[in-house]
């Protein structure tokens, strides 16, 4: 049996983890408990009568490493599904309930593509764009259903 399954569900559940620790532009939930004290005791959380202190960066006490351990995080997940989406190519039209894209797909690839070089400093995205090009368009605005002006 692969392991891919239970890859993507770590990478989800910790993606989701940080998502819901970010709660507005400048402040990130990093800890929970006090450190002392769950190091005195052996149970699990649940059963921890000891207080659960929730420690936070913020514009006014920021933290560099765990905000930047986090984008890394959430970036090293876009990966993953960046090569899912180019892997297994199909319109979305097929099992989309709503607001469907009728321009196809290529758009959000390079749309994506064209961000992952700035999130990864991998040029490898730089050389997918290049091969790429040929699909892009020329538009005038960029739109939840064309984001070649993006791109």
């Amino acid at each position: 049996m692969t392991q891919m399954p239970f890859l993507c569900s770590a990478i989800r559940w910790g993606s989701d983890f940080i998502l819901r620790a970010h709660t507005s532009p400048t402040t990130l939930y990093t800890q929970v408990g006090d450190h002392y004290s769950d190091h005195n005791c052996w149970e699990r959380p649940e059963d921890m009568n000891t207080q659960r202190t929730l420690y936070k960066i913020t514009s006014d006490s920021p933290g560099t490493e765990v905000a930047a351990d986090a984008a890394a995080a959430l970036a090293s997940a876009s990966i993953h599904l960046f090569a899912f989406a180019d892997s297994y190519r199909g319109s979305y039209q097929g099992s989309c309930p709503f607001y469907c894209s009728y321009t196809g797909y290529q758009d959000e690839l390079l749309w994506i593509a064209s961000w992952l070089p700035k999130a990864t400093e991998n040029s490898q995205y730089l050389i997918y764009l290049s091969n790429h090009q040929g699909w892009s368009q020329a538009v005038s605005e960029f739109s939840w259903v064309n984001k070649f002006a993006g791109a």
